[in-house]
């Protein structure tokens, strides 16, 4: 596409790829600023009762998963199976699961600080799926970075307040 210069904007996994692609040594065009929306890629801090439960999990999928366990309750296991994980990831094929199990896995604190471009977050303060506490971390972390919160809303803060959400657009592009 000849692209030289762009604007980079990324909502959740894809603030996650812009994160990759603006901390490599080069790319092919330049990078003039960066807008993160709710964006992924901190890793969040398991409690001991959450990582005790991803345990238990494990280990019953291992034993649901054997052939014999499984001819005695398909059903049963299969609507357990139909309860697991989020939307995206019960609709995934086998293939896509792995890569997003890998991807909300991979913490990209590391690769904050080599972000050279400014940075422009907007976050929701009532987001579950990246807290409000990444924005914190990625704001303290990238160099030339800034904050906007939305209050009141979620992981979608740009649906949920779009007025709101595009005056903090308009003003940062200008």
């Amino acid at each position: 596409m000849q692209v030289k210069q762009a604007t980079l904007i990324g909502h959740s996994y894809g603030g996650r790829v812009i994160i990759k692609l603006a901390a490599r040594e080069s790319i092919p065009f330049e990078i003039t600023n960066i807008i993160l929306i709710d964006s992924a890629g901190v890793l969040p801090v398991r409690t001991t009762a959450q990582k005790w439960k991803i345990r238990k999990y494990k280990i019953l999928k291992k034993f649901l998963n054997m052939k014999l366990i499984y001819a005695m309750f398909p059903e049963v296991i299969d609507d357990w199976r139909s309860r697991q994980g989020s939307a995206d990831y019960r609709n995934a094929t086998p293939m896509m699961r792995q890569c997003m199990v890998k991807a909300v896995n991979e913490d990209l604190t590391e690769l904050l600080p080599k972000i050279r471009q400014e940075v422009l977050l907007i976050w929701g303060d009532q987001d579950t799926a990246t807290p409000i506490r990444d924005a914190h971390i990625m704001e303290e972390k990238i160099p030339n970075c800034g904050l906007a919160v939305i209050p009141g809303t979620g992981h979608f803060s740009f649906l949920e307040k779009p007025a709101q959400f595009r005056g903090i657009m308009e003003a940062y592009l200008q």
